[in-house]
């Protein structure tokens, strides 16, 4: 019943230990210190998500590498944090300009008012129309393919190849900034 994928991520947690595990924990600041080098700040709406990653991948690289003093972990570690981190980095670029819409190609106003079935949809999706400017690429695509077309989040992470906290955070954002917008 173990898919190939599963297997593989049951050798990988199968592979981090708890005093690997608790020895990358307690040296997060050097976790800190290679996401912060990746360019990566905590403002990032992705931070703690790359912090996670960062953790994870220096607990692996203790286990597969046991016989490094601790200084020459330190230094493998964080090198490989940062191109782990700047790689993800260059993939969500890649694909937020894949998937990014533009007014004219995303959001036409005869879509939006397709969509509405009933008079006050209607006005909420006119309103949102005009506040699309205010969104950012992930923002605009879980508007239209969440919100008007009915497309699980689930699917658009996998879709656009997004951690699922990333959609959830940013349909939090877009409701928020919706919500402010027509209130307004």
């Amino acid at each position: 019943m173990d898919t190939e994928g599963g297997s593989a991520m049951n050798e990988i947690t199968n592979e981090i230990t708890q005093v690997s595990f608790t020895k990358a924990i307690n040296n997060i600041r050097l976790v800190y210190g290679a996401v912060k080098a990746a360019g990566i700040l905590p403002h990032n709406n992705d931070y703690e998500d790359f912090v996670q990653e960062g953790l994870i991948t220096y607990a692996l690289m203790i286990v597969a590498n046991p016989r490094l003093t601790k200084a020459e972990m330190d230094k493998l570690a964080f090198r490989k944090i940062v191109w782990q981190s700047i790689d993800t980095l260059r993939r969500q670029k890649f694909l937020a300009e894949k998937t990014s819409y533009s007014l004219d190609d995303g959001f036409d106003h005869e879509e939006l008012t397709e969509n509405a079935a009933d008079s006050d949809k209607m006005v909420i999706c006119m309103e949102a129309n005009e506040a699309i400017d205010g969104l950012n690429n992930v923002e605009q695509l879980i508007l239209k393919e969440h919100f008007l077309r009915g497309k699980s989040l689930k699917d658009l992470a996998k879709e656009c190849d997004i951690s699922i906290q990333t959609i959830y955070r940013a349909q939090k954002r877009t409701r928020q900034y919706l919500r402010q917008y027509i209130t307004v």
